[in-house]
């Protein structure tokens, strides 16, 4: 068996983005599979105890930690956080980081037109794209969040959505009971677990 490429589990994701240039609508989609569009330029990072892991169109690298965040950053680079804080904790939470937080990256494989990411609970794909055909953000049941749902009432499952609108909900697959949407799927999630459903 061969060795996994990082065994510490992800505890930051960070966007990283060119200075100056537009924020792209979304590189990471979940419906359908996961799979992260690459533009020139543009890369997530994601931060383990003692790596930096970069996803980007070239594939992807794990660099050992020499200081904070922004020391990784390359000429011209923004690396923006996926989590925003607040005065009372966190004021928003990023889908990036809370599909790959915890999670390890096991193992990475090149493909004929991007590569193939496995990590503890989902695999993934990075694809490169032209930024001119950038992927337009799709709506749809998401891929990757399902250790997080817990079981409905009824013992059906909860399944993750993202509306036409980019605000998420989660609905059980058998009943159809549903949380009211939200503009984090972290929130989502959150009523949920807790039971606060519409």
């Amino acid at each position: 068996m061969s060795a996994r490429f990082c065994d510490e589990p992800i505890l930051r994701v960070y966007d990283g983005l060119r200075e100056c240039a537009p924020v792209p609508e979304r590189l990471l989609h979940c419906v359908g599979g996961i799979v992260y569009y690459a533009g020139e330029g543009y890369r997530l990072v994601l931060e383990t105890e003692h790596y930096y892991l970069s996803l980007s169109r070239d594939g992807v690298t794990r660099d050992r930690k020499q200081g904070p965040i922004g020391t990784y950053e390359h000429s011209g680079e923004w690396l923006r956080p996926t989590v925003e804080a607040g005065e009372d904790g966190p004021d928003w939470i990023d889908l990036a980081h809370t599909l790959f937080y915890g999670e390890r990256l096991l193992r990475v494989a090149a493909e004929e037109d991007g590569y193939l990411l496995s990590f503890d609970d989902f695999d993934a794909r990075i694809l490169p794209y032209d930024p001119t055909d950038a992927p337009r953000a799709a709506h749809g049941r998401l891929c990757g969040f399902e250790r997080y749902l817990r079981p409905c009432a009824c013992g059906g499952t909860g399944e993750l959505f993202s509306d036409t609108v980019g605000d998420f909900f989660v609905r059980c697959g058998a009943c159809h009971r549903a949380t009211w949407a939200d503009q984090t799927v972290q929130t989502a999630m959150d009523d949920w677990n807790a039971g606060r459903l519409r």
